[in-house]
């Protein structure tokens, strides 16, 4: 499937964006990451992520999901009474939920998050039907993981490399870049996902 547009998909962090950077993510959006036409969703609910993540045909050719991420799963924090907080444990979205939840065939999707690298998180988006699934193993730096994408989507985008030889290009550059492990139904033995 040819690389036509990137879906970025926010979830709640801090009012400047990411970690220790003064750009919005809005910046990177405007930026394009060498496609037409990304699409910047904010989900205000866990629900609206889990929409997200079930939008099927509709989604782009691959879903950046920018988050934080903590030992229960991706980090949502609080929320007013009433709004639907089943999915969270301490407020994070753990595996379990997301599993069942995810309809997004023969996409990439590549999460920020910390520590959603695992076996648990992979399993969940590869029985989504996604062909690949990146995410960082530990805790790599906000300004090392926009590296990691840029070099990951350079590959992809303009190099018109396969994810394999992307995702090998894009870790390679530095220990915090390493982190990044690559799991999918056809993904390199050495790819350190293990399902």
């Amino acid at each position: 499937m040819p690389m036509s547009d990137v879906s970025v998909r926010l979830l709640r962090g801090n009012r400047d964006g990411w970690p220790g950077q003064s750009a919005r993510p809005k910046t990177m959006a405007s930026q394009k990451l060498f496609v037409p036409e990304p699409g910047l969703h904010q989900p205000g609910t866990p629900k609206d992520f889990l929409r997200v993540l079930g939008q099927g045909e509709a989604a782009g050719s691959a879903l950046v999901i920018c988050a934080h991420g903590d030992a229960d799963g991706f980090v949502f924090g609080e929320y007013a009474p009433g709004i639907d907080t089943s999915f969270l444990i301490n407020g994070s979205m753990p595996a379990h939920a997301i599993a069942g939840n995810v309809h997004l065939p023969r996409r990439i999707v590549v999460s920020t998050a910390c520590g959603t690298g695992t076996a648990a998180f992979a399993k969940a988006f590869i029985d989504g039907g996604v062909r690949a699934y990146i995410a960082p193993s530990s805790e790599p730096e906000g300004s090392d993981m926009t590296l990691f994408l840029h070099h990951l989507f350079y590959q992809l985008l303009r190099r018109r490399a396969d994810i394999d030889a992307a995702w090998v290009h894009a870790r390679g550059y530095d220990e915090q870049s390493a982190m990044f492990v690559l799991h999918g139904p056809d993904a390199p033995p050495d790819s350190d996902g293990k399902p």
